[in-house]
């Protein structure tokens, strides 16, 4: 909505977001969370000021994950990257989609789904990247970037056809190739 009105009151608490994105005119969230032992992602929509609280659209149970969080909500699957592993699960069911060993020294900063769901980003160690391809029995390696500069993060560009990394040094962009809609 473009004329200025107050969508929202209060504070939405941003521990453990996993990605937001807008559906028809609402702005939807996906947060893991934890009650009475029960892990679970739900899906929240942002209400109106009339109701500041969060209202959840779906809620999914999952098992217990620790790790820097990320969601896709085309094709439904959460990633939680630690300094040990990586891994890419189908919220519906739970089923394990990628399970990839990494080596990290510090915690490394989420996984990044592309914005059409079917490739997954994350830095697997200090100087690379992994870039994986969603397909019917999983994800499969798609191809590994080297960044010329420390990392500190990265986000895919609206296109899915690059990926921006950002660190204390500056940015680039880097191109997995032959993906969609490649940059000239």
């Amino acid at each position: 909505m473009l004329n200025d009105t107050q969508l929202c009151v209060g504070n939405i608490p941003l521990s453990r977001l996993g990605a937001y994105w807008t559906h028809e005119d609402t702005l939807q969230l996906a947060k893991y969370s934890q009650t009475d032992g029960i892990f679970a992602i739900n899906i929240y929509k942002l209400q109106s000021t009339l109701a500041p609280e969060l209202h959840i659209l779906r809620s999914f149970s999952i098992p217990n994950q620790s790790g820097a969080f990320s969601f896709s909500s085309l094709s439904l699957h959460a990633s939680f990257v630690t300094t040990k592993e990586a891994i890419i699960l189908s919220v519906q069911d739970s089923k394990v989609l990628l399970q990839y060993k990494i080596a990290q020294k510090y915690p490394p900063p989420p996984g990044q789904f592309s914005p059409d769901g079917n490739f997954y980003a994350c830095k697997i160690s200090a100087d690379e990247i992994c870039v994986w391809q969603n397909a019917p029995t999983g994800y499969v390696l798609w191809c590994s970037l080297r960044p010329r500069l420390p990392l500190k993060g990265l986000s895919w560009s609206p296109t899915s056809s690059s990926i921006l990394c950002w660190g204390s040094e500056g940015i680039q962009l880097l191109n997995p190739g032959n993906l969609p809609n490649p940059v000239p």
